[in-house]
């Protein structure tokens, strides 16, 4: 966990870092943790939860025991524990359950979070896609606008605004705007930092120098940051007649992301973290066509295998589907 990642308690987690704990004794500690969850108290249980998520790490049934765990004691949890909860759900991804029951003794006692963790809920409900405008003008209304400027540890409230101006477009949109200038350089510091490593760029870089496009690296798009975006792409494919001929010739830019675990995708089972498809759904918000390469498929590859991989997913993506490129004006 980076600088920006927070310390304990809801505050401001970004996991782009090694691990806290080693995954081999979190995986070997399984068994005991599900015979030994019922001697649990809240904050064991969450500090478990935690573990187990900042390391992306856990089997689908470990974590549903907790889940269930978190969800027959969420009356007992404090505030910074239904934080860090949230976001730790969010990240691995299971489902808004936890954030249904939450929500209420989250209004309820929304004087006892603290500012970074605020942010944390705001995002953990907007990527487990449970988003209701009256909760989120409940948090908006105890944020403060000189505690969250500069401070790494709410560098999540800008994904989770970029969020909610995409689903809630009515709500408060200068408010949204002003608070997410606060929180925007922080983030994109925090996206800069879990970039692939500078061997999987060179290798991407490579495959599309020699695919024949034009591309920028580490691009900005709002805070969050693509590993490639492809910018020539009315060039792409514009000497294949018959391409053309199906999609009017209408493009779009291409983001290609590279994924890896645990950087973007689970340790055990290999699913995109909810990071992952945050910076997914936004980039396709934004109708950029993606071009996903897990790198356990694209490592394999030689370079000129790379190439003739890439090039047609690139024409596939920068094409823009009829019924989006009549709406789009």
């Amino acid at each position: 966990v980076d600088g920006g990642g927070g310390g304990g308690g809801g505050s401001g987690r970004l996991s782009v870092g090694p691990p806290l704990c080693d995954a081999q004794l979190l995986d070997a500690s399984e068994e005991r943790v599900r015979s030994a969850i019922l001697s649990f108290d809240t904050r064991d249980l969450t500090s478990v939860v935690l573990a187990y998520s900042l390391a992306h790490a856990g089997s689908p049934e470990l974590f549903a025991v907790l889940h269930k765990a978190c969800i027959d004691r969420c009356r007992q949890l404090t505030m910074e524990q239904v934080a860090s909860l949230g976001w730790s759900f969010a990240t691995i991804r299971l489902g808004a359950s936890f954030f249904k029951e939450a929500q209420f003794d989250v209004l309820e006692k929304l004087n006892q979070l603290t500012i970074p963790a605020v942010c944390d809920v705001l995002w953990s409900f907007c990527a487990a896609r449970h988003r209701d405008p009256h909760f989120f003008k409940a948090l908006f209304s105890v944020l403060v606008p000189s505690r969250v400027a500069g401070d790494p540890r709410c560098a999540l409230l800008c994904p989770a605004i970029l969020d909610i101006r995409t689903h809630l477009p009515e709500m408060d949109p200068e408010g949204l705007e002003r608070y997410s200038g606060y929180a925007q350089d922080a983030f994109y510091r925090s996206q800069l930092a879990a970039l692939p490593p500078p061997a999987a760029m060179r290798g991407l870089a490579e495959a599309l120098q020699d695919a024949g496009v034009v591309f920028e690296s580490a691009f900005d798009v709002d805070g969050y940051v693509a590993d490639f975006v492809i910018t020539n792409v009315e060039e792409l494919g514009a000497e294949d007649e018959e391409e053309e001929d199906e999609d009017d010739g209408v493009r779009r830019q291409v983001a290609v992301l590279y994924h890896s675990a645990p950087r973007t995708l689970h340790r055990r089972t290999g699913e995109p973290l909810g990071q992952t498809l945050m910076r997914q759904r936004h980039l396709k918000d934004r109708d950029f066509g993606v071009v996903n390469l897990w790198d356990k498929a694209w490592d394999e590859l030689d370079r000129p295998a790379r190439a003739a991989f890439l090039r047609p997913r690139l024409l596939v993506a920068a094409r823009r589907p009829r019924q989006a490129a009549g709406t789009a004006a």
